[in-house]
């Protein structure tokens, strides 16, 4: 493939893997900035969709749509269950009990997945083999329809926010718990939606993304880190900057993967990243919220 091509290929590439990354760690944003938690098993939450959907698909034959649709209610509830038994006995404790907790947590669903799974990788084929020509390059539609996914339901999270009495809440218990309790509203029921629209979120980005890469039990962890460099760039308490710099990350890791093996575009995204945190500590967007 020529170069320009390639380029365009790899460019819409990663705002596709933005999209998917920023769909993550809008979840992990949710809970870091409202909940003040580090939920460092957030990422086995996006293991566990993309587990579930490659074996409902390949090994029970289920159609792919509705192993998505089974795979996001079920990790979903499998994140109200943990946030009853783990995430709500921790929040509003010392920063390092809640991270030692959610690290536990995440030794214990990666465990489990590797029992119950196998450590092999699990492929599941492209449900659109169509491809549509863009610019003189021939980009496959799964993606596209991936991109749309995405955006919508990033779309639907700020709306749900913006517009409706718990995403109210959400964005005013954070600043006085004790005026919320006082006005009537439930931190804990806050928290559990916090939960479950960032494990909603992770699962769905699993899950959508099995036919584009190989689902493994250790997946979750491979996205923690530079997730969390995201949320802190972005600004730990803005969720739109946390967005736009993976969307960002995204891009540079595509146009980068158009010059250099993708393991090296991967580091290449990441020292681009580091710098900021030394131009601006409290993110890009710090000092703003949303």
């Amino acid at each position: 493939m020529d170069t320009i091509p390639l380029l365009i290929f790899q460019c819409m590439n990663g705002v596709v893997w933005g999209l998917i990354f920023a769909m993550i760690v809008l979840g992990l944003s949710l809970t870091f900035g409202l909940m003040n938690l580090m939920n460092v098993a957030h990422g086995s939450f996006y293991m566990l969709g993309a587990m579930l959907t490659a074996t409902f698909v390949s090994v029970h034959g289920l159609n792919f749509i509705l192993s998505v649709v089974l795979s996001v209610a079920i990790v979903t509830v499998v994140g109200i269950v943990v946030d009853r038994l783990v995430l709500d006995r921790v929040v509003g404790a010392e920063p390092l009990i809640g991270l030692l907790s959610t690290a536990g947590l995440l030794l214990l669903i990666d465990s489990f997945a590797l029992a119950f799974f196998g450590s092999a990788s699990i492929s599941v084929d492209d449900p659109v083999s169509a491809s549509i020509e863009i610019f003189g390059t021939f980009y496959p539609v799964y993606r596209l329809v991936v991109a749309g996914i995405a955006i919508a339901a990033i779309a639907g999270v700020f709306c749900f926010l913006r517009f409706t009495r718990q995403g109210l809440w959400m964005r005013a218990v954070p600043e006085s718990r004790d005026l919320s309790l006082i006005a009537g509203v439930s931190p804990r029921r806050v928290n559990c939606i916090t939960v479950i629209l960032g494990t909603f979120l992770a699962a769905l980005a699993g899950a959508l993304v099995t036919p584009i890469a190989s689902a493994q039990f250790q997946m979750g962890l491979t996205i923690l880190g530079t997730g969390f460099i995201v949320v802190v760039v972005g600004g730990a308490k803005n969720l739109l900057g946390t967005v736009t710099v993976a969307i960002a990350l995204g891009v540079v890791r595509g146009i980068a993967a158009t010059f250099v093996e993708p393991t090296a575009a991967e580091v290449i995204s990441l020292v681009v990243l580091l710098p900021l945190l030394v131009i601006w500590p409290n993110g890009i967007f710090g000092g703003r919220h949303a």
